[in-house]
Parts: C-alpha cells; structure tokens; sequence
C-alpha cells in the first residue's frame, strides 16, 4: 500500500495555504517510489548498475591493451574483438536501461493519476471545489502532473547513474593506488559532499519560492481571463500589471540564482577539489609504478567525473521541482472525501408498484401445491429459477396472471412479494 500523503490540517480549505510552508521531504520521495513499485524498482537499480559497470570494462579493456602494447608486440585483433563485444553490450544496456526508467514512469504516473482522480471525483463541493479557482487544479492536472509523467523519471535515471557511476569509478581508482594514497584522498571526497549539501541548502527553499510565484502568476491570468471587463472598468489594470510583474520578476531572480549564481559558485569549487585530488592518484600511481595505461584511464574517468557533476546540478534543481509537483499532488489526494452514498444505517426503501383497479381481476394468488400444479414448465433449467426463492427452496406462493405466468413469487422470509424478471 504506497504511502498516506501528510493530511491537510483542521481548517485549512485553500491549497495555496499549504504551498507556501511545503518543504521537500523524504515522505513524497518515498510515496512516488512506492507508487512506481518496489520490483520496478529493483529492476531499473539493477540495469543501471549493470551499464554502469559496462562502461568502466570498456574503460578497462583499452587501458589493458594500451599497457600490453607498451609492455611487448600483442595480438590486436584480439583486444578489437574484446571491445566491439563490450561496446555491443553497452548499447543494448542503455536500452534495456531507456525501457526500465519508462516501465517505472508509466507505474507511478498511472498510479498517481488514478488516485487524485478518485480523489478529486470523491471531493466535497462545498467545502473544496467552491473555494479552489478552476485554474488551479487545472495546473495540477496539468503542469504538476507532467512532471510526474516525463521529467521525474528522466532525473531520476540521470542522478542514479552519476551515483551509481561514480561509487563504480571511484572504486576502482582507489583500488589501483596504495592505501595511504586512498586514505589522503578521503578529505577530497567529505569536500565535494559538503559543496554539494551547500547547493541543496540554497537551491531547495530557491525553487518552492519559484514555484510559489508561477501558480500564483497562473492564478492571476486566470482571474484576469474571467473579470477584465470589471478589471478595465474598475481602474485596476496597473494594480494588476504590477503584481505580474512583481511574480515574474520572483521567478526570474530564483531561476537565476538556482541554475547560474549558485551552480557556478559551487562547480567551481568541486572542479577545484577533483583536480587536485586527480593530481593525488596520478602522484600515488607514478609513485607505486602504475601502467601507463592504466593512469591514463584515471585521467579521463577524473575529468569525465568533473564533466558529469555540472549535469548532475541541473537535473539536482530539476529533481526538486518534480517532487515539488509530487507534493503539491499529495496534498489534493488526502482532501476530505463526501461521504459513501449508502452507509450501512441507511433506511431500507421498498418498491411501490402501482396497479389499476381493472387489472386486479387479472391477478390470482395460489400456494403449495396448487402453485406447483400450475407450473408446467418447473422442470425446464431455462425457467425453473424463477420458481425458487433465495436458499434453493421452492417457494411457497405465487401470484399469477389468469391462464398466463407467475408475476410475483413470496420472498424467503415469507414477509414480501418479489417481482420476478420473467414475468
């Protein structure tokens, strides 16, 4: 059963009161996970690793051929053959990887559509769909749910194969160095995850203002779109202009500070951190007579690491934008629901049937023997049925139509007539 959403509090009707004290929290992350499901899960974790492993080996297999060749005279067709099957086999593990991250977006987005619909569908008139604007919930069937359906599974496989890639790469650059050298190297490491904890700090609380002031700049157009007549006719449009403006202008500085000012302050560190502690391994390997080859490939995973980490900051924002979508979501799926339309109290209501006074002399009431007498066609299993009451016992009266067939049978508890569909 995937994860309760957090209730909306006693008293809170509006969901742009909710929205402005919203705070990422591993509680969503962990409903959109559940949502997808665990098995799909497991599954994509393990192509990812998979490929990600792939790729070092092919790493791996150049740098070996480059130490033979250096070494002595090789076969090269050998190694040639080696590579075109890995390369082979990393092509069709970024497809299975591409189907995987597709499997678990169709899981989630299925199962969190079908829960705010019946959600929504279920939702009191009065005391939610009168006070929401229309606009706002479009923007959530909208906006917010095309972030479920397209971009979250798209970061989501771009930060699992930077995490995945770089536990992979990183182990086997501190498994060819001396353990003093990978001991040295261990600050570097605390370094980048101290810069990157920076931007989280900075970048989170950016986007829940951004997002803040694009759905209140959504519900501003909407209002416009209904009232510009009384707009106009009241003198308003420069009081309205300038709220616009001042949204815009909200969203831009926060875009501008998340994806430029901080990004750039924090990418320039971390390149700074994995150059020297690219210059560290390179120091230990020549130090401890490490192949040629062999270092040479730790020059290039170290500098692909550093080309990685300005991609893994943009789709980091993107990330908290979707499960920003992914909240605002949760927060119309645990609305207060209208109550069932049959509750186990309920009164019981009985049929009325209204019949003519001339027709009464059509009518006929026999029981027990009499009204099995009048059942020629008990026997057939086509008909038999209609002659039994509930329990397989036959029942004990009937009410027919003079020389035609039965209409009314007595129920089981011999306190009602039940009208038979044959009749």
């Amino acid at each position: 059963v995937p994860a309760r959403p957090p209730a909306m509090p006693a008293g809170a009707a509006q969901l742009r009161d909710l929205e402005a004290a919203d705070r990422f929290s591993w509680a969503t992350m962990r409903m959109w996970l559940e949502a997808a499901g665990w098995k799909n899960l497991l599954l994509f974790c393990g192509i990812v690793f998979a490929q990600r492993t792939l790729f070092l080996i092919e790493s791996l297999v150049l740098a070996t051929w480059v130490d033979a060749k250096i070494s002595s005279d090789v076969n090269d067709s050998r190694y040639i053959c080696m590579l075109v099957l890995v390369v082979s086999m990393c092509c069709g593990s970024f497809i299975l990887l591409y189907w995987a991250a597709g499997r678990l977006s169709f899981a989630a987005s299925q199962h969190i559509h079908d829960r705010m619909l019946r959600a929504l569908l279920r939702a009191p008139v009065d005391r939610f769909f009168d006070k929401q604007p229309v606009g706002r919930l479009i923007n959530r069937f909208s906006f917010d749910l095309r972030f479920v359906d397209n971009a979250i599974s798209f970061c989501v496989l771009m930060l699992a194969a930077f995490v995945f890639g770089f536990i992979i790469t990183q182990g086997y650059v501190l498994s060819i160095v001396p353990w003093s050298v990978a001991l040295f190297a261990m600050p570097f490491y605390g370094l980048v995850l101290f810069y990157a904890c920076l931007y989280r700090g900075a970048a989170t609380p950016l986007i829940f203002h951004s997002k803040l002031a694009l759905s209140c700049i959504q519900d501003l157009q909407g209002m416009v779109m209904s009232s510009c007549v009384s707009i106009r006719a009241n003198g308003m449009r420069t009081a309205f202009m300038a709220r616009h403006n001042h949204y815009s202008a909200a969203i831009i500085r926060c875009q501008y500070l998340i994806f430029h000012v901080a990004k750039a302050w924090v990418l320039s560190r971390v390149t700074l951190c994995f150059a020297s502690l690219t210059i560290v391994l390179i120091l230990g390997g020549l130090w401890t007579g490490v192949p040629m080859g062999t270092l040479a490939n730790v020059i290039s995973l170290s500098f692909l690491l550093m080309s990685e980490f300005e991609m893994v900051f943009q789709m980091f924002a993107n990330f908290i934008t979707c499960l920003n979508s992914v909240q605002r979501l949760a927060r119309i799926m645990n609305v207060t629901q209208e109550a069932a339309d049959e509750q186990p109290a309920d009164p019981c209501l009985r049929m009325s049937v209204h019949v003519d006074r001339s027709e009464l002399a059509a009518l006929e009431m026999r029981g027990g023997v009499q009204a099995e007498a009048s059942l020629p066609d008990c026997a057939n299993p086509q008909t038999s049925w209609l002659y039994f009451a509930a329990g397989g016992q036959r029942t004990s009266l009937a009410v027919f139509l003079k020389g035609r067939f039965p209409v009314l049978r007595a129920a089981q508890d011999g306190r009602a007539l039940e009208l038979l569909d044959g009749g």
